[in-house]
């Protein structure tokens, strides 16, 4: 397993291509981007899981009932690489 971690409040967190989330900080959707078949895990200041999908592709997250806060988003590709990035809500 890969793991790659990146702590950014830019509009977009991207690991050489293969996986974007953006934007950050988010207001209303969260846009997770992957090539081929993912699991995105969001989890909020507390350690608790608050989101958990799979997709391919393309997720696109409604966050509007989120609180305002720092999550941190988890993204496994299918290779098993991790991918983790904190965002804000607001």
């Amino acid at each position: 397993i890969t793991v790659n971690e990146a702590v950014s409040t830019d509009i977009e967190a991207d690991w050489a291509g293969s996986v974007s989330v953006y934007p950050n900080p988010v207001t209303d959707w969260l846009t997770v981007e992957a090539d081929g078949e993912f699991v995105v895990t969001i989890t909020n200041n507390l350690g608790s899981v608050v989101f958990k999908s799979t997709a391919s592709t393309n997720l696109r997250i409604d966050m509007t009932s989120y609180p305002e806060g720092i999550y941190t988003v988890g993204v496994v590709e299918g290779a098993g690489n991790a991918h983790f990035v904190q965002i804000v809500k607001y």
